[in-house]
């Protein structure tokens, strides 16, 4: 998917690989279709081809995977690299929409869990071996945790388990393992204790931090370049910024257990390609796919001549949101009613039409159609109008600021702060622009106390559930010196509190809580201005088959073949 990059999973550029990242041009013309009837086709799956097996499959970056360490990993199309790599306790099916969001077993059978809710027990099922032949334990998923939380390793991975029992205490450097993680019989068993019953432990543990990682690999904050892995493939080599090579596990196949389907038998993607050339390399056959999409100019044309869900044309609706994301502890940007004037007073299609043809709607929330908890609600003007910036004007008071905004340096990352600057020059903020490249972008935003006031962004469920957006997005507990996600650096005691509350429930309960805490936040406190949510659009090559697109990982390796 393209038109999202980020960050530590934050789309600060504009494609999708890496922070999300970015592309676009200007486009003369965006056409909004009406999306009901659209959105019936985007859920269809690709056409149908024999899974054949075998070959090379040709890919291509535009900004690079930020790390292949399993602990930092957490740009959008690293994700999809650790997928293809890793093994977990559990992990998402390999299938698209909802199917894609269900859990089944790995490495591990479903556990056993505790009455009041705060005991996980897996039984490692034997067999998995790393890609370097050492048999699969528990002690490999129980290094993977301590690994993440280590202060020195600096892992996203970090945040999604606060409700660990003595987690805090590695994080603080006063402990070297949670002592809610304990290795049982042997390495045949893992036990993990709770703070509080958290109904998407199983979920959140799906993700690539916590697969299976070998105790030999260190902690290293920089990230480890080589090393074993357990799923169906193995990174052979990575030269940043010029190549990535992925070739099969030469031991995943003797395990009966491990049914992923592992159709290619060698991805080769290259990096620092544009996006131009990526679409004439696609179009001529010379490679097969470009990971953050093609540039916005193109979808158009790319429709008309292939079709859409026709077989080289792929459009889906996914759970994302973009946003500017507003620093909450910067000036003026600390009165809640100065960023509802900023909410107001954007043009959120002017800026929609820079991303291209079937780019997706406007938005006005934090949470996305697709992820439950979502409840429509009417937030902030959809549509740019006269009335909507004067009420923004009176929220102002007469009072003026000059603010920062970060953002991507490329496509419509570079076009869209400039409307967002012309819209605010109305109500008496002077905006001046920063494009970065991905990294240092990713740097920027995550840093506590960087004096930025304004953050072109966006978020991809790591999991389909409103905590991988509330909670990881919104929590004050969560931010630290480096590294965040909550990059409007959001701190209210009470709506801390109430995320913790809602972390904790099941069912509709659960939904409903975080559908209240969607609606309160955004309009009483406003850290974001809601953008869009867009679609992912890949374009492939002829002689790719087996197209699938999984909810969290977009375009599947394991599951694509070549015709």
């Amino acid at each position: 998917m393209e038109d999202v990059t980020h960050p530590n999973r934050l789309c600060g550029s504009d494609a999708r690989p890496g922070v999300r990242s970015g592309k676009g041009h200007v486009v003369k013309r965006c056409t909004v279709i009406a999306l009901g009837a659209l959105l019936v086709a985007l859920a269809v799956a690709g056409p149908a081809s024999a899974a054949k097996r075998g070959g090379t499959f040709e890919g291509m970056f535009a900004t690079d995977v930020d790390f292949v360490d399993p602990s930092l990993a957490y740009y959008a199309h690293s994700m999809r690299i650790q997928n293809a790599i890793g093994a977990n306790l559990v992990r998402f099916a390999d299938a698209e929409g909802a199917a894609g969001s269900r859990l089944v077993p790995e490495v591990a059978s479903f556990p056993l869990v505790s009455s009041d809710g705060r005991t996980y027990t897996f039984r490692i099922r034997k067999g998995f071996r790393f890609s370097n032949g050492k048999p699969v334990t528990a002690r490999n998923f129980a290094w993977a945790i301590n690994r993440a939380l280590a202060p020195q390793q600096q892992s996203p991975g970090a945040t999604f388990l606060s409700d660990l029992v003595g987690a805090q205490a590695v994080v603080d450097g006063k402990a070297r393992a949670a002592a809610g993680v304990r290795v049982l019989g042997g390495g045949s068993a893992l036990r993990i204790r709770l703070t509080r019953p958290s109904p998407d432990l199983m979920t959140r543990l799906a993700l690539p931090f916590f697969q299976a990682i070998d105790t030999a690999v260190p902690v290293d904050a920089k990230g480890v370049h080589s090393f074993a892995s357990a799923g169906p493939y193995r990174i052979v080599s990575w030269t940043p910024n010029v190549r990535l090579v992925l070739t099969r596990n030469p031991y995943y196949k003797r395990n009966p257990l491990a049914t992923r389907p592992a159709n290619v038998d060698r991805f080769d993607f290259q990096a620092n390609v544009s996006l131009d050339a990526q679409l004439l390399k696609v179009k001529a056959g010379e490679a097969d796919y470009g990971a953050e999409g093609v540039a916005p100019t193109a979808h158009a044309d790319l429709a008309r001549q292939y079709g859409i869900n026709k077989g080289r044309y792929q459009v889906r609706q996914v759970p994302v949101t973009q946003f500017i994301a507003i620093n909450t502890t910067r000036g003026i940007f600390r009165d809640p009613a100065v960023r509802k004037a900023v909410n107001l007073a954007i043009d959120r299609q002017a800026i929609l039409s820079q991303r291209g043809y079937l780019a997706g709607k406007r938005a006005d929330q934090i949470l996305p159609p697709g992820i439950p908890g979502f409840r429509d609600f009417q937030a902030y003007p959809l549509r740019y109008s006269e009335a909507s910036v004067a009420k923004a004007k009176q929220l102002m008071r007469g009072r003026t600021a000059h603010a920062l905004m970060l953002a991507g340096n490329r496509g419509s990352n570079l076009l869209i702060p400039q409307i967002v600057k012309f819209n605010l020059a109305k109500i008496g903020i002077d905006v001046d622009v920063r494009p970065l490249a991905a990294g240092p972008l990713a740097a920027a935003a995550g840093t506590k106390g960087e004096p930025f006031e304004l953050f072109l962004s966006g978020w991809q469920a790591d999991y389909p559930d409103p905590n991988a957006f509330m909670s990881t997005l919104l929590d004050g507990t969560t931010i630290r010196e480096s590294n965040n996600n909550n990059v409007s650096y959001f701190d209210v005691g009470k709506i801390n509190r109430r995320l913790h509350a809602a972390a904790g429930l099941s069912g509709a309960e659960r939904y409903r809580a975080f559908a209240s805490l969607d609606r309160e936040i955004t309009l009483e406190y406003a850290p974001w201005a809601a953008l869009s949510n867009p679609n992912s659009r890949d374009f492939v090559s002829a002689r790719v088959g087996c197209y699938g697109y999984h909810p969290t990982y977009g375009l599947n390796l394991v599951t694509v073949c070549l015709k």
